[in-house]
Protein backbone atom coordinates (compact mmCIF):
# COMPACT_ATOMS: atom_id res chain seq x y z
CA UNK A 1 0.00 0.00 0.00
CA UNK A 2 2.92 2.44 0.66
CA UNK A 3 3.81 2.41 -2.89
CA UNK A 4 0.08 3.52 -3.99
CA UNK A 5 0.48 6.28 -1.20
CA UNK A 6 3.86 7.62 -2.36
CA UNK A 7 2.43 7.69 -6.11
CA UNK A 8 -0.97 9.50 -4.71
CA UNK A 9 1.33 11.88 -3.10
CA UNK A 10 3.89 12.61 -6.14
CA UNK A 11 1.18 12.66 -8.52
CA UNK A 12 0.03 15.95 -6.49
CA UNK A 13 3.10 17.43 -5.49
CA UNK A 14 2.80 16.67 -2.22
CA UNK A 15 -0.45 18.67 -2.05
CA UNK A 16 -2.55 15.61 -0.68
CA UNK A 17 -3.53 14.44 3.40
CA UNK A 18 -4.29 10.88 3.99
CA UNK A 19 -7.02 9.72 6.35
CA UNK A 20 -8.92 8.11 7.59
CA UNK A 21 -8.02 4.18 8.33
CA UNK A 22 -4.93 4.80 5.87
CA UNK A 23 -3.68 7.01 8.62
CA UNK A 24 -4.92 5.11 11.68
CA UNK A 25 -2.83 2.25 10.40
CA UNK A 26 -0.04 4.36 9.58
CA UNK A 27 -0.11 6.05 13.02
CA UNK A 28 -0.17 2.68 14.71
CA UNK A 29 -3.95 3.30 16.07
CA UNK A 30 -5.31 0.48 13.38
CA UNK A 31 -4.06 -2.66 11.50
CA UNK A 32 -5.41 -2.71 7.85
CA UNK A 33 -6.78 -0.28 5.98
CA UNK A 34 -10.01 -1.17 3.56
CA UNK A 35 -9.47 1.57 0.96
CA UNK A 36 -7.43 4.83 0.96
CA UNK A 37 -9.24 7.95 1.89
CA UNK A 38 -7.26 11.40 0.92
CA UNK A 39 -7.57 14.97 1.11
CA UNK A 40 -7.50 17.09 -1.92
CA UNK A 41 -7.78 20.48 -3.03
CA UNK A 42 -7.63 19.67 -6.60
CA UNK A 43 -8.74 16.16 -8.15
CA UNK A 44 -7.39 17.11 -11.54
CA UNK A 45 -4.36 15.10 -11.35
CA UNK A 46 -6.52 11.76 -11.20
CA UNK A 47 -9.37 12.71 -13.72
CA UNK A 48 -7.51 9.74 -15.93
CA UNK A 49 -7.33 7.35 -13.67
CA UNK A 50 -9.60 4.40 -13.67
CA UNK A 51 -13.26 4.69 -13.10
CA UNK A 52 -12.74 8.47 -12.05
CA UNK A 53 -15.94 9.44 -11.07
CA UNK A 54 -16.06 13.28 -9.15
CA UNK A 55 -19.50 13.84 -7.39
CA UNK A 56 -21.70 15.88 -4.32
CA UNK A 57 -22.06 13.65 -1.38
CA UNK A 58 -23.91 14.72 2.04
CA UNK A 59 -21.30 12.61 4.00
CA UNK A 60 -20.56 13.76 7.35
CA UNK A 61 -16.94 13.12 6.23
CA UNK A 62 -17.10 16.28 3.79
CA UNK A 63 -17.09 19.70 4.50
CA UNK A 64 -17.45 21.08 1.25
CA UNK A 65 -19.88 17.82 -0.42
CA UNK A 66 -17.87 17.39 -2.88
CA UNK A 67 -16.15 13.57 -3.48
CA UNK A 68 -14.35 11.79 -6.01
CA UNK A 69 -13.73 7.97 -6.34
CA UNK A 70 -11.23 6.30 -8.28
CA UNK A 71 -8.60 3.23 -8.16
CA UNK A 72 -5.42 2.93 -8.70
CA UNK A 73 -3.30 -0.76 -9.02
CA UNK A 74 -6.74 -2.12 -8.28
CA UNK A 75 -7.46 -0.26 -4.57
CA UNK A 76 -10.01 2.05 -4.28
CA UNK A 77 -9.06 5.47 -3.69
CA UNK A 78 -12.16 7.96 -1.94
CA UNK A 79 -10.90 11.53 -2.12
CA UNK A 80 -12.59 14.57 -0.14
CA UNK A 81 -12.12 18.14 -2.16
CA UNK A 82 -11.74 20.29 0.16
CA UNK A 83 -10.54 24.00 0.88
CA UNK A 84 -8.28 23.15 3.38
CA UNK A 85 -6.53 20.65 5.02
CA UNK A 86 -6.72 19.31 8.43
CA UNK A 87 -4.13 19.13 11.61
CA UNK A 88 -1.59 16.31 10.14
CA UNK A 89 1.56 14.76 10.77
CA UNK A 90 4.00 13.91 8.70
CA UNK A 91 5.62 10.15 8.35
CA UNK A 92 8.06 8.81 5.78
CA UNK A 93 7.18 12.35 3.89
CA UNK A 94 3.75 12.13 3.58
CA UNK A 95 1.24 14.00 5.51
CA UNK A 96 -1.75 11.81 7.75
CA UNK A 97 -4.40 13.83 9.34
CA UNK A 98 -3.94 13.39 13.12
CA UNK A 99 -5.61 10.86 15.13
CA UNK A 100 -7.14 13.69 17.18
CA UNK A 101 -8.32 15.80 14.37
CA UNK A 102 -10.17 13.07 13.08
CA UNK A 103 -11.64 12.30 16.52
CA UNK A 104 -12.65 16.17 16.65
CA UNK A 105 -14.49 16.37 13.12
CA UNK A 106 -16.35 12.77 14.08
CA UNK A 107 -17.39 14.77 17.69
CA UNK A 108 -18.63 17.71 15.44
CA UNK A 109 -20.57 15.73 12.83
CA UNK A 110 -22.35 13.34 15.39
CA UNK A 111 -26.18 13.17 13.81
CA UNK A 112 -25.32 14.18 10.66
CA UNK A 113 -24.70 10.86 9.30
Amino acid sequence: MKDILHKINDACNGDVVFTGSVSEVFQGAKDWANDIDIILKDATPFKYCYKFSQHPSKSAYSKSGIRAIFFIKGKLIDAFIENEYPEYVVIDGLKFETIQSMYNWSLKTVGRT
